[in-house]
């Protein structure tokens, strides 16, 4: 055969070849082209189900009732542009009534659909405020404790509070400001709580016991666990003992910066029985007060057994109540056995509570030679105490990823409540490396830090927002609020303090290297309810 007569074949075969090559090209464009448009239409769908939700969030904070009328119950709304269809609906947790789950679908002509949902709680309607407090002996003899409050982005100096005490059973005045403060917390309605301690005072104002002091944590605490420094507590507790001479009082300073003390705190104890009786004065240190706006809570460090405070600031003649401790047998060790045996949990670590009624606490117990035990408990006035989920090792890494090792955190601290119910605290897998976890739902989740180290505060604010400080050595501390996975750097505390026996304001130049932990609290900002996105449930 002739080259001429191969010719007309080969030309056939590759023109075939071409037209199968463009044939396929043609239906995977199309295809490619049919899948966008699907994909298209499902963000469209997708968008819609999402702007469903948040306009159900925005009519459930301005239409009153809007939630009851939608129970169970979907709403349709026709967009009359492309004949889509979005309902949604509203409903209420099964466990807790606060708690709403907000659920949207779009429909596109029944051919396609896409889901969104959203979780809100219903609280008072307040916004959340930060307060931080400038230690006095950052700025020489003659300053004194000085608080600010984080609004409008700026921080502003609270008013100075009075110094009361109490003495004899009677009430009375430094008729000056305090020079420091033991401690403190604040509630949903724009009020400040300051523990006044006459014999804090003294210890951390004279530079010999300060220094003195100072140097016994730093030793004894530097590689110390977390039981250990709790222990070490007790022993600077016992250093109170029941001598004449002024006693503590916890005042509260409200949002025109006006003074109102509290009741006087009367003395409680255990006796042999493990119950709480009522008898002499308080002995031991305060430490952490908790305040939702109703009821006050505090630590009673004490020698003879831990207590828990509680005055309900809502009946017309509050008075003082303590609560006694769980059982030691109910706490775990860091494999999760029950530590058995009789008798109360010796150790009280952190107390708060939720706007609930619940009380939430942590205990433990350490001794040298074995390993500590701990335990996290809820407690209310209908059920007593009642144990929580042991909190698990899981942690981020320093690369960003989720580890979970076996066994519990025991190494826990900083226990705070979300006015929610949500639960936040903080655990060492390391000694300078603090991690935090979240119990929301009856399960712990790990919450990604905003920053390496370890934070030393932490606290909640009115909506729920997670405040976190971490010391920078020769910087200021680095202030965090935290919204769900968004972490928010806020501005340092300006270096200004007032000045003892006056409490005049003295504007300082820079910024504080130091503050005394965060506050979280709130103000009103009407006299209804509100519904807040919760952001994990």
């Amino acid at each position: 055969m002739s080259k001429r007569g191969l010719a007309l074949p080969f030309a056939m075969f590759f023109t075939g070849l071409i037209f199968c090559l463009c044939t396929v090209m043609a239906t995977e464009a199309i295809t490619n082209l049919r899948l966008t448009a699907l994909e298209s239409e499902q963000l469209r769908l997708a968008a819609q189900a999402r702007g469903a939700v948040a306009r159900a969030v925005y009519r459930m904070n301005r239409q009153a009732g809007w939630e009851g009328l939608h129970y169970d119950l979907p709403s349709a709304e026709e967009d009359r542009e492309d004949g889509s269809v979005l309902r949604c609906w509203a409903e209420v947790d099964p466990t807790h009534s606060h708690i709403f789950h907000i659920h949207a679908r779009a429909d596109q002509q029944g051919t396609q659909f896409q889901l969104a949902s959203a979780t809100v709680r219903r609280g008072p309607d307040v916004s959340g405020t930060v307060y931080a407090q400038v230690p006095g002996y950052s700025n020489g003899a003659n300053a004194i404790d000085t608080a600010f409050a984080l609004r409008g982005g700026l921080w502003q100096p609270t008013p100075a509070a009075v110094a009361y005490y109490y003495q004899g059973g009677a009430l009375r005045s430094r008729n000056a400001p305090p020079r420091s403060i033991a401690g403190g917390c604040a509630d949903p309605e724009g009020n400040l709580y300051m523990v006044l301690h006459p014999l804090w005072d003294e210890l951390v104002n004279n530079p010999l016991t300060h220094g003195l002091m100072v140097r016994i944590l730093d030793q004894s605490t530097e590689h110390a666990g977390i039981w250990q420094v709790y222990d070490l507590a007790h022993a600077l507790a016992n250093i109170n003992l029941d001598l004449p001479g002024p006693r503590p009082a916890i005042v509260r300073v409200d949002s025109q910066g006006v003074t109102h003390p509290l009741p006087e705190i009367p003395g409680f104890r255990l006796n042999a029985q493990g119950e709480v009786e009522r008898g002499g004065n308080m002995l031991g240190l305060i430490t952490q007060p908790s305040c939702d706006g109703r009821q006050l809570f505090f630590n009673n460090l004490r020698f003879g057994g831990d207590l828990i405070y509680r005055i309900n600031l809502t009946e017309a003649s509050p008075a003082w109540s303590a609560i006694g401790p769980p059982p030691r047998g109910l706490l775990y060790d860091s494999q999760m056995q029950l530590a058995g045996g009789q008798g109360p949990a010796p150790l009280l670590g952190s107390v708060t509570q939720d706007q609930h009624g619940n009380m939430f606490a942590l205990y433990g117990d350490w001794a040298e030679g074995r390993p500590p035990y701990s335990g996290l408990f809820r407690w209310n006035e209908a059920d007593g105490w009642h144990s929580l989920p042991p909190p698990p090792r899981t942690y981020y890494g320093p690369t960003g990823q989720l580890i979970t090792e076996p066994g519990m955190a025991d190494s826990f601290c900083f226990l705070r409540s979300a006015p929610g119910g949500e639960l936040f605290g903080m655990w060492f897998p390391e000694l300078d490396n603090g991690q935090i976890l979240k119990y929301s739902g009856g399960v712990w989740n790990p919450v990604r830090p905003p920053l390496d180290g370890s934070p030393n505060s932490l606290d909640v604010d009115a909506e729920g927002n997670l405040l976190l400080k971490y010391p920078q050595p020769g910087q200021p501390d680095a202030l965090f609020r935290v919204r769900g996975n968004d972490a928010e750097r806020l501005p340092p505390v300006p270096n200004s303090y007032r000045v003892r026996d006056t409490g005049e304001l003295v504007e300082g130049t820079g910024q504080a290297q130091t503050v005394n932990g965060l506050a979280g609290g709130g103000i009103r900002r009407g006299s209804g309810t509100r519904f807040f996105p919760v952001a994990d449930y």
